[in-house]
């Protein structure tokens, strides 16, 4: 569609060709440099956007359905911050997930707790990834579990890779992240490839950064983290136009947006207060209904699993016509951490 267009120069793939003309051109130590530089302004720049929920629109209104769905996974997050059992544990009995879901639970509750506040976020930043993982998979899953019944209808489900800390097996720096954004629906090609266990750039919808306190040097760092480490999505994911984020300093959380020259972030949303938590539970929600183009990818490039090749449909203003081409030569990759996503490749 007209309103769709790519620009064919938007484009990129990961590839040991382009990488060993990067090396060969520019140290990567500067590179990093320059990097970590450039990343830090993006971070002292950064708009905080109190709509920027507004962006995760899904092809009709489902406002309505939406809003029911958080009301309700927000009630039974407070029935397990309270100790209670949720309603998955309910039905499931003596089932054998039982004990999985409620060592989730347990995770979920330690991390919530006001009064295991300290212990949690005032040792690591390791002590709060398990936490953050619960938090974000509690709030998937159940909206998949009530998502039928509603008859809300689902583009994708978010879930969060079980590796933390760990540096990426596609990443073209020595940089860890803390955790990572991924599609649970293994029939889905968010990314233009199928999703698989791997920890791969190629294969996240976005990226969790922690910090165990929460003072305006923490969340500045955070953000810059963020910014620098999601480059590495428009480098390994050709049909990416933006990225989504999460920051999470002690216990507040931003959800951010970070476009190819900025950076937008959330409100706060302390998830130790009922309302920090509602809001938190629908940025999951509202990722798991928006339109695909909605969660930063260009819909008129994808990766055509039967040739294992990238494909785009480029418009033709002159004509109207579109024409389709396949993507056989990368010209130049999203290494600089400004304009990143300015990606040429070729087509015979």
């Amino acid at each position: 569609p007209k309103a769709e267009k790519s620009v064919f120069a938007a484009a990129t793939s990961r590839s040991t060709h382009a990488m060993s003309h990067v090396n060969a051109l520019v140290p990567q130590s500067f590179l990093q440099q320059e990097r970590v530089a450039e990343s830090m302004v993006a971070a002292g720049n950064a708009v905080e956007a109190e709509n920027i929920f507004d962006m995760l629109k899904p092809k009709t209104d489902l406002s309505d359905l939406i809003s029911q769905s958080i009301e309700q996974i927000s009630k039974e997050l407070e029935s397990v911050v309270d100790g209670q059992p949720d309603v998955s544990e309910r039905r499931l009995g003596k089932q054998p997930k039982l004990l999985e879901r409620k060592s989730g639970n347990r995770k979920l509750r330690r991390f919530l707790s006001p009064h295991e506040r300290e212990q949690v976020t005032g040792r690591s930043e390791a002590a709060m990834y398990p936490g953050i993982r619960a938090l974000v998979l509690f709030a998937s899953n159940r909206l998949s579990a009530i998502a039928g019944e509603l008859g809300l209808p689902l583009c994708t489900t978010i879930t969060v890779h079980e590796s933390f800390d760990r540096k990426p097996e596609d990443s073209d720096d020595l940089s860890s992240i803390d955790l990572a954004l991924k599609s649970g629906d293994r029939t889905s090609r968010l990314g233009g490839q199928q999703p698989d266990n791997t920890l791969s750039f190629a294969n996240m919808i976005g990226i969790v950064e922690a910090k165990a306190g929460n003072t305006e040097s923490d969340e500045l760092d955070a953000l810059a983290q963020l910014y620098r480490y999601s480059r590495n999505l428009y480098y390994c994911q050709l049909n990416r136009r933006f990225v989504w984020g999460l920051t999470f300093c002690g216990t507040t959380a931003r959800a951010c947006l970070l476009s190819p020259d900025n950076m937008f972030k959330s409100g706060p949303m302390d998830v130790h207060t009922c309302k920090g938590r509602e809001e938190f539970v629908g940025l999951p929600v509202r990722m798991s209904t928006c339109a695909v183009d909605c969660l930063g990818y260009d819909t008129s490039i994808w990766y055509d699993e039967s040739h294992k090749v990238w494909v785009a449909n480029v418009f033709d203003d002159s004509t109207g016509n579109v024409s389709r081409y396949t993507i056989d030569n990368i010209i130049s990759s999203a290494d600089g951490t400004f304009g990143r996503h300015r990606r040429m490749f070729g087509s015979i």
